[in-house]
């Protein structure tokens, strides 16, 4: 085995990325600490995976916010098969990674260790930081003596906070399923009601206020504003009847609609649907549904928590950035966006071309295995 990555759970879009890199890596492995989470929306499929894996199924819980992976079994296997390149696909501060990385600087793992990590210092988790997370996260991070896949300059920036050192980097983000969202060069011909005539804004997220922030963006906004659009939200979650109620006392049954959980199908309607896309997180490490929005050809209006809003958003080219801590700039950059209504279609290619350029897998696939020296 020369190449081995370790992670939590099997996910879909990583799924499909593994079996990719397995095309060119047949050598390829992948060990997953469990088969499923009870937060991780996805269900384990044997079907989908083409690669090689091994599900290490120990133990397994949630304190608060952080997962706790217990797998012994799993340690003692990598130290019988001694692969030569390992990339830790999971958090730092998990006990699997912080053992490994413990009998690395012991010597007893010979390959070299690399890390896949979307870092981001805004997030919630990193935000609550002190001295004894700032000392083990180090150490870990800086046992790295072989790959570091980065999901872009929020990364980047965050190991610099963090005083990681330098090693190889690779821009390796998560790619979306592409097949799922294919479009066609019509996609902004609208599909709605004729005799709707609002710009129609979606939000595509958990209903989690601690992390979304979706209560906090529509406080934001008086409801003259909100008058000006018509904003879907496609999602389930905790703060759903919140949401409710503050659509009713607002009276804003005809400008914000929750759609609930939607189906694959669903979903790609209700983007093809869209004028525009909008994600006001807390914490939102890399989100996928920036990528999706990007591929769909949307303008983006999105927190510039969002660790991927360096790579997505090109400022008044494709879309705005806020701070989700700012109500004042929530307001002043919704009332620019909206401004701009005129200018979506043409902001919306090109978001287009920044998927093309930046976030399709064929290209982020290439480059990765150019760096690793696959042939």
């Amino acid at each position: 085995m020369s190449l081995l990555f370790i992670t939590d759970v099997p996910t879909p879009y990583r799924g499909e990325m593994y079996n990719s890199i397995a095309e060119s890596l047949p050598e390829l492995e992948v060990w997953y600490f469990q088969k499923e989470s009870k937060i991780r929306p996805w269900v384990f499929d044997s079907k989908i995976m083409k690669h090689k894996y091994w599900i290490a199924g120990g133990y397994h819980r949630w304190i608060g916010i952080y997962p706790l992976f217990i797998n012994p079994h799993l340690v003692i296997k990598l130290l019988f098969n001694q692969p030569k390149e390992i990339i830790l696909a999971a958090g730092w501060n998990d006990f699997d990674v912080l053992c490994i990385t413990i009998l690395k600087r012991m010597r007893l793992i010979r390959g070299r260790i690399g890390f896949w990590s979307e870092a981001n210092h805004l997030t919630i988790g990193a935000s609550r930081d002190n001295i004894f997370k700032f000392i083990v996260r180090r150490f870990v991070y800086n046992t790295c003596d072989g790959f570091q896949l980065i999901s872009g300059e929020m990364t980047r920036r965050t190991f610099d906070l963090w005083k990681v050192k330098k090693c190889k980097e690779i821009f390796f983000p998560n790619t979306i399923q592409e097949d799922i969202h294919k479009i066609k060069l019509d996609i902004h011909e609208s599909e709605n009601d004729e005799t709707v005539k609002l710009p129609r804004i979606l939000i595509a997220a958990r209903l989690d206020e601690k992390y979304k922030g979706i209560i906090n963006f529509l406080s934001s906004l008086s409801n003259d504003q909100l008058s000006r659009v018509q904003i879907h939200i496609a999602g389930e979650g905790i703060d759903k009847k919140k949401i409710e109620s503050l659509i009713n006392e607002r009276g804003l049954q005809n400008n914000v609609f929750l759609l609930g959980q939607l189906s694959e199908k669903k979903m790609a309607k209700a983007f093809k649907e869209a004028d525009a896309f909008c994600l006001p997180s807390y914490s939102d490490p890399s989100p996928l549904t920036v990528i999706e929005a990007l591929q769909w050809h949307l303008p983006l209006l999105i927190s510039n928590h969002c660790g991927n809003h360096f790579e997505a958003v090109a400022e008044g080219k494709n879309g705005i950035t806020f701070s989700p801590l700012q109500s004042d700039e929530i307001s002043q950059a919704f009332d620019r966006f909206v401004d701009m209504a005129h200018e979506w279609k043409k902001m919306g290619s090109y978001s287009g071309a920044v998927f093309s350029d930046i976030f399709s897998k064929d290209k982020i696939l290439k480059n990765f295995l150019k760096k690793v020296g696959a042939k």
